[in-house]
């Protein structure tokens, strides 16, 4: 994949400019509350932006950029996700960082703040600034790779904000001051635990979220102690369910799942080839995604096994979260060898022979995959 590269100048200018958009579309009476806009992640107003030739205004959400950017972290990319800035009428919301930065790999030595800017005539004037003890999931080759993101949402008069432990902050919006802190689970902020994407808000003020619980002694090479769907009604009441007991005909923890071949390409290594194996693990859900609740209530969001991304599934859930459905993404796909890839062999394309539209590392119909660097259900 290839990634672009910002410069901080760049990264800023982009920020405001959006920033800006989003302000006039707010006049118009839209706002962006959340991720995705609202809790169907339509991810679209109604109104016409901005052209990006003007900055507004020019704040600094990430002091960190260059640092992140350096040969040893990011080799010129900064891979880092960052908050949506939240409008609401004159007021922006938006993640701040501040600790300290000292590598890609401890990326939980910085701390991750929630800010309020409001519009005082032609200036975005900071109203107030929270400091949450939020951290994200642990970087490892296996695991993440990107900067988790930290992202809180708007509903009604509150801004709901990621706490440490799978906890959460319902701060008002008035002052930043604490309104109420929601602790789902019966650990005491335990280190093992992570909210690990975006809080979702349906059109009642409930909030729904992902969390999961490690072992921290190796997250990405143990299998994943539990994980969870989360539902806080908008009057503080708290609901959650396992992955493991909202999905149906998920492949098991120590169900056989395939992987790459670990022989060189060209692949596959013969027409016939059949790709290895290792155990599934526990299913959890993706890092960085943000549950979407459909008009009738019903909850979705995005889970895979621990071990494996080829073994992928669309979770829906009923408002009371009992499961609903359950589809995989394993092999759905034919856009393989001769397809989307040069043909059979030429350079790049699959070996000689190969069935066309098969995935060349595994020889079997590709799937939909889920990473850990990506966002939304």
């Amino acid at each position: 994949m290839k990634r672009r590269k910002f410069t901080q100048l760049h990264f800023m200018a982009l920020l405001l400019a959006l920033g800006g958009m989003t302000f006039v579309a707010t006049a118009l009476g839209a706002g962006w509350p959340q991720w995705g806009f609202d809790q169907e992640h339509t991810g679209a107003v109604n109104v016409a932006g901005q052209k990006l030739n003007h900055i507004l205004a020019n704040i600094v959400y990430d002091p960190f950029v260059e640092d992140e950017k350096a040969p040893e972290n990011g080799d010129g990319d900064l891979l880092v996700h960052y908050q949506t800035p939240l409008v609401d009428g004159n007021d922006v919301y938006m993640e701040f960082k501040t600790g300290t930065y000292t590598s890609i790999t401890t990326w939980e030595t910085q701390i991750w703040n929630e800010k309020k800017l409001s519009w005082v005539g032609n200036n975005l004037v900071e109203q107030w600034s929270f400091q949450t003890d939020w951290k994200p999931v642990p970087f490892n080759p296996p695991g993440p790779s990107w900067e988790p993101v930290f992202h809180a949402t708007l509903a009604g008069n509150f801004v709901y904000v990621p706490g440490v432990g799978g906890t959460v902050f319902k701060l008002n919006k008035s002052d930043g001051s604490v309104a109420a802190r929601y602790n789902p689970f019966e650990d005491q902020f335990a280190a093992s635990m992570f909210l690990t994407g975006p809080i979702t808000a349906d059109s009642s003020g409930n909030i729904y979220f992902n969390a999961i619980k490690l072992n921290m002694s190796n997250p990405w090479g143990n299998d994943v102690s539990n994980s969870w769907l989360v539902k806080i009604t908008a009057s503080g009441a708290i609901s959650l369910a396992q992955f493991k007991n909202i999905m149906t005909g998920e492949q098991g923890p120590n169900d056989p799942c395939e992987v790459g071949f670990s022989t060189p390409p060209p692949w596959p290594p013969t027409p016939t080839a059949v790709a290895p194996t290792r155990p599934c693990g526990t299913v959890r859900p993706g890092i960085n995604v943000a549950p979407a609740v459909g008009p009738d209530g019903t909850i979705y969001t995005i889970a895979r096994n621990h071990f494996v991304t080829r073994y992928g599934y669309v979770v829906a859930v009923n408002p009371d979260l009992t499961p609903k459905w359950t589809t995989s993404m394993h092999g759905i796909l034919n856009d393989g060898c001769n397809v989307q890839i040069p043909p059979n062999g030429t350079p790049g394309g699959c070996s000689v022979g190969a069935t066309t539209g098969v995935a060349p590392d595994t020889n079997s119909l590709p799937s939909g995959r889920v990473f850990f660097a990506r966002c939304g259900a």
